[in-house]
């Protein structure tokens, strides 16, 4: 058997951009050691799990390929959705506990929406049904990447454009700008909308995620092709304001970025830098970067110097961030995953996860983390994601020694 990549999830506390941080809140600051559980799946999940969301401990969502699961404090139950899909990309629940989940299908990518009941596709607006042409050429297709949701009234989905090349410019390697640009669309709790966004803030950018933060702010990041650094898009209700988020020094920028929010000065994003000589052997570095309400700070955590890959995050307090890492050194893989507790992102203490191979999404419910994932890439390939065959993986925070299974049965 191949390698495999084994993931870590990370604690860190980040009160300041400049200075080390208060203890953590909660059972954390009493001297509580962390451990997970293990919880099962609600066993119709064939694939593994792509996205996790949570609005309480008994409202909780995780979707895979074509599925999503409702956890209400007891039991996880398979509900599943219309389309037809591989896997869905991203789920979230609003304060009213409707559920949205987002991906990509054909020109529009997709958007259903949990009633209460049972998943519905909604219908778009024309403006929001196709990808945006303008610019890219005809036969444009979408990518919609991440969902988040403030109240029912309050639902933002982001993505990217991605023009379409004939298989002469395909053969040829012909390269026309812009190649794509990054999509908005938001949900008025009748109808989606394409916010307008000053273009500049768009094209040759590719957004990833996206947070509405406890007050109402929205947060959106990603990847700007032209000079590789990350992109930070702000949205306060009148106008939006575009951050640069710069990647490191002898990086080939940062990729896949991940944004979390637990207040309006714990704005907490992640992301990958893979390194430029050294790109086709997997070896990168994490970043971390935190708005402290006037301005973005980075952090490369030294605990660790290559190999590693931030993909997702969450923020429990204003002092607590979790983050989600895939440790890619073939010849270092951990057996599983590992959790970081520390009062500065430069220290850090370790205790082992119940199991996992992967771990792609992170939510915090108000009392516990989940963690989702796959056990198995179920290809030969370590990094192959579609999961197809592997297996999904759930887990959450416990306070006590050890990692007992929790079963959902």
């Amino acid at each position: 058997m191949s390698f495999r990549i084994a993931l870590i999830v990370l604690v860190v506390a980040l009160a300041s951009a400049a200075a080390a941080v208060a203890p953590l809140h909660g059972h954390a600051a009493d001297g509580c050691s962390y451990s997970w559980a293990v919880v099962d799946s609600a066993g119709a999940a064939r694939a593994g799990l792509r996205a996790v969301a949570a609005r309480s401990p008994y409202d909780v969502w995780a979707v895979g390929a074509g599925f999503a699961e409702h956890w209400n404090g007891a039991r996880w139950k398979a509900t599943p959705v219309r389309a037809r899909t591989d896997y869905l990309r991203d789920v979230a629940v609003a304060s009213n506990g409707e559920a949205w989940v987002v991906s990509s299908i054909g020109r529009a990518g997709l958007i259903e929406h949990w009633d209460g009941r049972a998943w519905l596709r909604v219908p778009l607006t024309a403006t929001t049904a196709r990808a945006d042409d303008r610019g890219l050429g005809a036969g444009a297709t979408r990518e919609l990447d991440a969902v988040s949701a403030g109240a029912g009234n309050d639902v933002w989905a982001v993505g990217t454009d991605y023009r379409r090349y004939t298989k002469a410019q395909q053969i040829h390697a012909v390269s026309v700008k812009p190649d794509h640009k990054g999509v908005i669309l938001h949900w008025d709790g009748r109808t989606w909308t394409r916010p307008r966004v000053p273009a500049p803030a768009l094209l040759e950018r590719a957004f990833t995620d996206v947070v509405v933060a406890p007050s109402g702010d929205v947060w959106v990041v990603g990847r700007s092709s032209n000079t590789g650094d990350g992109i930070a898009l702000r949205w306060q209700g009148e106008k939006w304001q575009t951050f640069r988020l710069p990647a490191p020094a002898g990086s080939e920028g940062v990729w896949d970025m991940s944004v979390a929010a637990a207040g309006d000065s714990a704005v907490v994003a992640v992301g990958t830098a893979p390194s430029g000589p050294n790109h086709l052997m997997g070896v990168s570095w994490g970043v971390i970067y935190r708005w402290n309400g006037r301005q973005w700070a980075r952090r490369i955590p030294n605990y660790f110097e290559t190999w590693e890959e931030f993909d997702a995050v969450a923020t429990p307090s204003e002092r607590e961030t979790w983050i989600a890492d895939n440790d890619t050194d073939p010849f270092r893989f951990a057996n599983g995953t590992q959790l970081f507790t520390a009062l500065h992102p430069q220290r850090a203490l370790r205790t082992q996860l119940a199991k996992g191979l992967i771990i792609n999404d992170l939510a915090y419910d108000g009392r516990e983390t989940w963690a989702v994932g796959a056990t198995e890439t179920g290809s030969a390939d370590p990094y192959d994601y579609s999961y197809a065959r592997s297996k999904p993986l759930i887990e959450r925070s416990v306070c006590g020694p050890g990692a007992a299974r929790t079963t959902s049965h």
